[in-house]
């Protein structure tokens, strides 16, 4: 979607769904080694296993209900041990992502 308008649609998901997405953004959060700012967004890193990438799936399946002006794009790299999610969206995206992500960009340890 090129929507240069963002906002959140917060009838998008059902009670259950809200609920099941705070949960997958909770356990997805806790996995992120780190956060580099891009020019119309984030990426985060995660190690680089079947269940870091199945729950960065899941988050985004989530995230793209109710936040559709932004894109996502996952990046695993052969040989690579993080893989990455870029969250990216139209001018003014990257304090809305900040924000609603509580997001920290930091350098990697």
């Amino acid at each position: 979607m090129n929507d240069t308008n963002f906002y959140c649609d917060m009838t998008a998901l059902s009670t259950d769904q809200r609920a099941c997405y705070q949960e997958f953004e909770k356990l997805f959060s806790d996995k992120i080694k780190s956060i580099s700012e891009i020019p119309n967004g984030y990426t985060l890193s995660f190690s680089m296993n079947p269940d870091n990438f199945i729950l960065a799936a899941e988050f985004v399946t989530f995230e793209r209900l109710c936040c559709p002006f932004l894109s996502f794009s996952m990046n695993v790299t052969s040989g690579e041990e993080l893989g990455q999610l870029s969250i990216t969206g139209p001018e003014g995206s990257k304090q809305f992502i900040q924000a609603e992500l509580g997001l920290t960009p930091q350098t990697p340890a």
